[in-house]
Formats: C-alpha cells, structure tokens, sequence
C-alpha cells in the first residue's frame, strides 16, 4: 500500500474490529466492563439510548472513526520516524490517544461519566488498546510502502 492515508484506513478498520470483538468477548465472558461502542455512542445520543439500534451503530462508526483516526497519527509517527520499534509506536501512539480521550475529553465533554468509577473498564480498555496498537502497527510496518526503514 503505497498511500499512507489508505493504509491508516484499512489498518484502523482491521484494529478497531479486534478491538470490538475483543471489548465484546470480555463482556460476553462476563467482565463489568463499558463497551467503547457505549462510550463512543454516548458522544451522540443520551446514555438511555447507548443501547438501542442506533446507539450501537452510531457507536461502532464512532470507534471505527476514533481508530482510524489513531493509525492516521501513526503514520505520521512512522513517516518521520521510520518503521524501526513500530510495534513499541503502535502500543504508544494508541494508549496516548487512549489517554487523551479517557483522560482529558471525555470528563471535558462530560462523556460516559460513569467510565471514572469503573477503573477495571480503563484497565482493560488500556490494554485493548496495546492490541490495537500491535495489529495496526503490524500490518503499517509489514504492507506499508510510503515509509522508509
């Protein structure tokens, strides 16, 4: 893939659906854990709509939105770094994206309040966040044409 903004595309559609089904698995498995599909839907409906049909599509584009996003910023990352340590970049970039949305914009914006009283949710939403970081790191540094080693 020689376009960088087509390869963050595909990589952050591939990343946020592991990401998901990852969130998914350990809610189905029983964990208490807000789903980021909730959190990322709560931006556009109130909470008492977070899961209804439109809540949980508007909250997946959301998540697919936020990941695309985040492996957007780690193209530029690796562009001007190069793809040595990329998937030390990946975990990096994508927990500092994960820290500024649940650390400063979230209480900012007042989204999902209630996430601040659950640290097992951010717990486990850091370390999703290391596997998104993985997936979409890998798949820049192995298909990725537009940066330089």
């Amino acid at each position: 893939m020689k376009d960088p903004i087509g390869a963050a595309a595909i990589a952050g559609i591939i990343g946020t659906a592991i990401m998901d089904l990852l969130a998914y698995i350990i809610i189905k498995i029983g964990i208490p854990m807000i789903s980021p599909w909730n959190i990322a839907a709560d931006v556009f409906v109130s909470w008492d709509l977070v899961d209804s049909h439109i809540g949980i599509i508007l909250g997946l584009i959301g998540t697919l939105a936020l990941g695309v996003g985040t492996s957007i910023l780690l193209v530029f990352v690796m562009k001007t770094t190069g793809k040595d340590l990329a998937l030390l970049k990946g975990i990096i970039v994508a927990n500092a994206v994960g820290f500024a949305s649940m650390g400063l914009f979230m209480p900012l914006l007042n989204i999902a309040p209630q996430i601040q009283l659950q640290p097992l949710t951010n717990l486990l939403a850091l370390i999703i966040l290391i596997v998104f970081g993985i997936i979409v790191s890998y798949i820049l540094k192995r298909f990725g044409r537009f940066v330089k080693n």
